[in-house]
């Protein structure tokens, strides 16, 4: 292989093998997810309703963004954790979609709900499993991500 095409790639990716271009993309999305989250989880602890056009929004940024992370995975790494990152947005939309499943048959919303709802805690702890691993450089295969 030519010296030239060797330091190109190797610049272009960090020691995990993660692309430049994914990982940023990879941490908008997931600062766009993390907002869609926040959001909901505050309008449930103070109460606000939540509704499905509010949410929508949130949800199209998010999906914009997961969809610049799936165009920018070039490695293997890149494509693994894409993967997690896609898995933490379905996880949110399932969530969006028990929330407004309550709010339509008018169930309350307890914001103590938040402490007891797996999928919620799931989301908080992948979330943190994404952000630990974009940071450190590793890819790293979490359960919570599944």
């Amino acid at each position: 292989m030519p010296i030239w095409k060797r330091s190109r790639e190797s610049s272009s990716t960090t020691p995990s093998g993660f692309s430049k271009g994914f990982l940023t993309a990879a941490i908008e999305a997931m600062a766009a997810i993390r907002e869609w989250r926040s959001a909901i989880a505050t309008a449930i602890r103070n109460s606000y309703p939540v509704t499905d056009e509010w949410m929508a929004r949130l949800q199209s940024q998010a999906s914009d963004a997961l969809q610049l992370s799936s165009a920018s995975a070039s490695t293997h790494a890149d494509r693994s954790a894409l993967q997690l990152l896609t898995n933490e947005f379905n996880k949110m939309q399932d969530w969006r979609n028990q929330i407004i499943a309550k709010r339509k048959n008018l169930e309350y919303i307890s914001p103590d709900d938040l402490n007891n709802d797996s999928l919620y805690q799931q989301i908080l702890t992948c979330a943190n499993s994404l952000a630990s691993m974009y940071a450190g450089g590793q890819f790293q295969n979490d359960p919570s991500c599944h």
